[in-house]
């Protein structure tokens, strides 16, 4: 009987054996070679996606010019200009709005508005960065046309110190009690003081090859 026993075990772990021996066959036949440590035969890597499936966005590269320097590239000027004339006008309406009832609808007194101004041309111009758009640069935040397209933004870094310059220019450049009574004039507009407007005939740096030639002939 003891025998038979000892028998029976001997079958049981041998048919044991070979059950797991056959599994352990078939997984590693099934499992790619690259698990095991051959990188010459990965996969090819499918194309960078978003956590929601779509294309993931690139970082734009900036130059040299763009990431270190205090001064703004000629093809970043018009956007600046547009940034500021904006955030002037927003800011200027929030400083408006804070009026007591006795100065409602009345212009900002000259230390309200030199105020306005002087804080713009320091701020910190959250929101607003770099982008690429179809392989070129372009300035994005509130007010600006690609503000919406779908792109990572550069932000940070000297861009407010660059933004800030550019303020501190238009500021400097028409003077600060021409520049309220423009906006002042302008309040009842639907679209108010209009920053690419402003960019072109007030400041020339939305100014094409086209309007220079065109003032200049005129000037002439």
């Amino acid at each position: 009987m003891a025998h038979f026993r000892s028998y029976f075990l001997v079958c049981l772990v041998v048919a044991v054996g070979s059950f797991a021996l056959q599994n352990d066959e078939v997984v590693e036949s099934d499992t790619p070679d690259f698990v095991h440590g051959d990188a010459s035969k990965l996969p090819p890597r499918p194309p960078a996606q978003s956590p929601d499936g779509g294309m993931k966005l690139k970082v734009p590269k900036l130059t040299p010019e763009e990431e270190h320097s205090t001064s703004l590239p000629d093809g970043l000027k018009c956007d600046a200009c547009q940034a500021v004339v904006y955030q002037m006008g927003e800011k200027l309406k929030a400083r408006e709005s804070k009026q007591t009832s006795k100065e409602r609808g009345k212009p900002l007194r000259e230390s309200q508005y030199l105020e306005v101004f002087e804080n713009l041309c320091e701020w910190d111009w959250e929101g607003y960065g770099v982008k690429d758009v179809d392989g070129t640069h372009h300035i994005s935040g509130p007010g600006l046309p690609v503000e919406t397209h779908m792109s990572m933004m550069y932000g940070g870094g000297m861009w407010p110190r660059k933004l800030n310059k550019k303020c501190g220019q238009i500021v400097e450049e028409v003077g600060e009690d021409e520049l309220y009574q423009m906006f002042w004039n302008a309040k009842d507009k639907p679209s108010g003081v209009r920053p690419e407007l402003f960019c072109k005939t007030v400041m020339p740096d939305c100014k094409t090859k086209k309007n220079r030639a065109e003032s200049t002939k005129e000037e002439l």
